[in-house]
């Protein structure tokens, strides 16, 4: 089961704080390292984190990008530290989600990162009402394997799930059908 960990709650709020507060968008990077590289996807504890300022991000008719200078310090640092990367940012509106134009960026800012951060996973998230969507690239030998994070974690006093997956009679819930009937 693929899942991103936040095992210092501090990381999180930071990075909700940082993209919540924001009139346009902005970003924020997790630093990564991968805890166990299962079959159904990689189980990835955040260990750092880079807020993106105001100052590094442009925007236009097409829509908002973090400056180039921002990224070559972002990726250079992980490169350094031999961690993975996830990027976040927010959209003022809910669900959270991927646009058109976000979605056409993916796939090679994913070749670029994984190649630059060879052997280590990259991921991308989507910030909006109090809510998370992530999805992640790892290499494999046939290429890059993309999906999305089944959970998103933050652990602390309280346990919260940004982005559980839907719990549904054909998913987790299947098993109890024999017992309690078709609902």
């Amino acid at each position: 089961m693929s899942a991103l960990k936040f095992t210092n709650p501090d990381y999180w709020s930071q990075i909700e704080a940082h993209l919540a507060g924001a009139l346009g968008e902005r970003f924020a990077f997790a630093h990564i390292r991968e805890l166990v590289a299962g079959h159904d996807g990689p189980i990835l504890e955040v260990v750092g984190i880079e807020l993106i300022d105001d100052g590094d991000v442009e925007h236009d008719p097409s829509g908002w990008s973090i400056t180039d200078g921002a990224l070559d310090r972002v990726h250079n640092t992980a490169v350094r530290a031999g961690h993975g990367l996830v990027e976040f940012h927010n959209h003022r509106e809910g669900p959270p989600g991927f646009s058109p134009t976000d979605r056409a960026g993916l796939g090679p800012m994913a070749e670029y990162v994984t190649g630059l951060l060879v052997g280590r996973p990259y991921g991308a998230g989507v910030y909006a009402a109090g809510r998370v969507h992530v999805e992640y690239w790892e290499p494999t030998v046939d290429g890059l394997r993309h999906d999305t994070f089944r959970s998103v974690t933050i652990l602390g006093d309280h346990i919260r799930l940004l982005n559980a997956a839907p719990a549904h009679r054909c998913g987790r819930l299947a098993r109890q059908t024999a017992l309690l009937g078709d609902v």
